[in-house]
């Protein structure tokens, strides 16, 4: 499902990157809400892609600070 790369990685990034990596973090929730047969993998991937895009917004956000 997810591979070695980053899934979103070739979502466009608009001048906001801040309010882009919400859209993705969201997108990425609502697969984890919304799709219960996810295996466990499958899950732990997508938790880790997660991180790594709320990493990616907290340092937009101190960026700005």
């Amino acid at each position: 499902m997810l591979s070695e790369n980053r899934v979103f990685e070739n979502v466009f990034i608009k001048e906001d990157t801040k309010t882009e990596y919400l859209v993705i973090l969201n997108y990425i929730r609502s697969i984890l809400i919304n799709y219960p047969n996810l295996n466990n993998n499958q899950k732990l991937n997508y938790c880790s892609e997660q991180r790594y895009y709320i990493k990616l917004y907290l340092r937009e956000i101190l960026k700005c600070q």
